[in-house]
């Protein structure tokens, strides 16, 4: 990964493992983030069952920044030898809810399918909106 990408999105080679990714809340911010999510969790071997729950929660949080926040994202890859953190900050001060969803609502699931597959996660607010991170423990 190095320098920009099509110029709304830029990724910033922090080591071979670890990489930033600024994103617009474009058509294709998401499916671009999982593209080049699933290149770098590819290069850390990882088991394909926590490959694909940090993809999927990465992707979770991204859209959701998108969706309701109303700007851009940011997205961090921190993987340490015991754990994976993930970071997605958006301009939005508003902290997300679990309420539950009504039994025929069409969206609202997405949190509590993070908390079932993250082995922590949160969201704190920041300077200039907050950050939403997941945490997903390696086996080992």
């Amino acid at each position: 990964m190095s320098g920009a990408t099509q110029g709304s999105r830029e990724a910033l080679p922090l080591s071979w493992h670890r990489f930033a990714l600024s994103c617009h809340p474009a058509e294709r911010a998401v499916p671009e983030l999982r593209l080049v999510l699933r290149g770098a969790l590819a290069t850390l071997g990882l088991p394909a069952e926590l490959a694909e729950a940090t993809e999927l929660v990465a992707t979770e949080l991204a859209g959701n920044a998108v969706r309701r926040a109303g700007g851009d994202f940011s997205f961090r890859l921190l993987p340490t030898p015991a754990a994976l953190r993930i970071e997605v900050a958006d301009p939005s001060a508003r902290l997300p809810r679990t309420p539950p969803p009504a039994a025929l609502a069409t969206h609202g699931r997405g949190l509590p399918l993070l908390a079932a597959l993250a082995d922590d996660w949160g969201a704190v607010p920041t300077a200039t909106g907050k950050t939403c991170w997941a945490v997903f423990h390696r086996p080992h």
